[in-house]
């Protein structure tokens, strides 16, 4: 058995969520620098999860009575101090408290084990043994049947969690309750578990796409997403002056329209449009350039486009020039036209809550993020039929954020 360590007290009120700011930020840095330290830690936690899951009993109401009465008959009757006693002071005094706490303590031990209280597990194993077999029993499928709380239990009791405990990169995602009010979303857990989303995320201009606020804000759009895998579009979205005659308001609606769209393509119909303004905003020097470009009036006819335009925060977003700096970026460039986009993509329409997310945003473009996906415990946990129900229990969401470090 292992001695209490001086760490041991810091380390129970992490555990118990005692710990002030200062003390965790503190305890934190030595936990990730001291593998004997966190091994200490795991260990202590272990132990709680233990002794939490023990099963709860009543004493009988009349147990008090018999044990004091022959703990009183069991005592020696008082006698007075001799000089030599008195002499002794303090030191005497303390070793006969101590004496007697130990007989009463053993005495009351024999009373409860001859009443039968509290009740046997069964087996020899001791107190941790009757606790695994108790905790086995808690995750039964009949259990399973009784609703979320079981599963709850169940996966708080199983090989994953434990695989989540001693995985940092893991351990520190399901810390985050950002991450987990976003798994509780089943497309989103889905996405996760697909081997193309880690693999995707290791490409670094990938990575930097979603660094990138205004860009990665816009691909939470569907048709703008779809606006991007195109090659023509992508060329066209980071040419200054396509992005300086698009950004015209006039001339977003009017492209967000069907038969708009078609005239404005033809040169002999754009002279004819009853709209002043509409006319004057494609006489512009901007508008005249592409017009001039076979590439740009091709991409100006894309259904995707129209459809992103169609939005009113779309057009707000293609009035930034952020957006533009940001599609002209050569890495992202290198990001939107590569084999790993076009896997993206997808996944992120069938889990755009991530992407309009910020702090998921900041998750995905982190390297971090792909190597928990790769990672044993993080999928093992995606595919666990009661991480769902996990998710939605305080008992997760306090073990997690008892262990951020």
């Amino acid at each position: 058995m292992r001695a209490h360590t001086p760490d041991d007290e810091l380390l129970h009120r992490l555990l118990d969520g005692e710990l002030t700011p200062a003390e965790r930020e503190a305890l934190g840095q030595r936990l990730d620098a001291d593998a004997a330290l966190r091994a200490r830690r795991d260990a202590l936690d272990t132990l709680h999860r233990v002794l939490a899951e023990l099963p709860e009993e009543t004493p009988p109401a009349d147990l008090l009575s018999p044990v004091l009465r022959d703990v009183r008959a069991a005592s020696p009757a008082p006698r007075p101090a001799t000089g030599s006693e008195l002499d002794t002071g303090e030191h005497v005094m303390a070793r006969k408290v101590m004496w007697g706490l130990a007989a009463a303590a053993g005495l009351a031990f024999a009373v409860l084990s001859y009443t039968g209280w509290p009740p046997s597990l069964g087996g020899t194993e001791g107190a941790i043994g009757a606790a695994k077999r108790y905790q086995a029993q808690q995750i039964g499928t009949e259990d399973v049947k009784l609703g979320d709380e079981a599963a709850a239990q169940e996966f708080l009791q199983s090989e994953v969690f434990d695989a989540i405990v001693r995985d940092e990169s893991a351990r520190k995602l399901f810390a985050d309750p950002e991450f987990r009010a976003q798994l509780a979303n089943p497309e989103v857990r889905q996405a996760l578990a697909d081997p193309a989303l880690a693999q995707a995320l290791a490409n670094p201009d990938l990575r930097l796409m979603l660094s990138n606020p205004e860009l990665s804000g816009a691909l939470a759009d569907a048709d703008f997403a779809l606006a991007l895998s195109r090659a023509d579009l992508r060329a066209a979205l980071a040419d200054e002056n396509f992005m300086v005659f698009l950004r015209n308001p006039k001339i977003m609606l009017a492209l967000a329209d069907p038969e708009l769209r078609k005239a404005i393509a033809d040169p002999a119909l754009r002279r004819q449009l009853q709209d002043a303004e509409l006319r004057q905003a494609l006489a512009e020097p901007a508008a005249l350039q592409v017009f001039a470009s076979k590439e740009l009036s091709a991409a100006l006819q894309a259904p995707e486009l129209a459809a992103a335009l169609a939005k009113p925060e779309m057009r707000m977003l293609l009035l930034k020039s952020e957006l533009r700096l940001a599609l002209a970026d050569a890495g992202i460039q290198r990001a939107l036209a590569s084999p790993e986009f076009r896997t993206f993509g997808p996944l992120m329409m069938r889990a755009k809550l991530m992407l309009s997310s910020p702090e998921m945003r900041r998750m995905l473009s982190d390297p971090g993020f792909a190597l928990a996906l790769q990672g044993r415990a993080m999928k093992l946990a995606l595919q666990h039929p009661g991480l769902a129900a996990a998710l939605q229990s305080p008992q997760f969401a306090a073990r997690m954020g008892r262990m951020l470090y």
